[in-house]
């Protein structure tokens, strides 16, 4: 079985404002639906600080899936770097950064 990689957004319902854009793997973690923070290293600082601020009212969505993950990979930056040229997805860090 050949694994999927997705592409995911985190959508703030109270302003419908993209602030994360991620990748994930099916068979992984899928993190795109966990609504609270359990693991002090799964999100960065950012996200956590504020989910918290908006009370956890948000959804995800899977915008596309892909068979090959360096393509899932390629397309999650060009999300986010659209996203942040808008002024949103201030929760996704470039390059990994704290």
């Amino acid at each position: 079985m050949n694994k999927i990689y997705y592409v995911y957004r985190h959508i703030n319902n109270i302003n419908d404002v993209v602030f994360y854009v991620g990748k994930g793997t099916s068979g992984g973690k899928r993190g795109y639906d966990r609504k609270s923070e359990n693991s002090p290293n799964r999100r960065n600082e950012k996200w956590i600080e504020y989910v918290k601020n908006i009370g956890y009212d948000y959804t995800y969505e899977v915008v596309r899936e892909f068979d090959d993950e360096k393509d899932a990979y390629d397309f999650e930056f060009i999300l986010q770097k659209y996203y942040w040229s808008i002024g949103q997805c201030q929760c996704s860090l470039m390059g990994g950064e704290d």
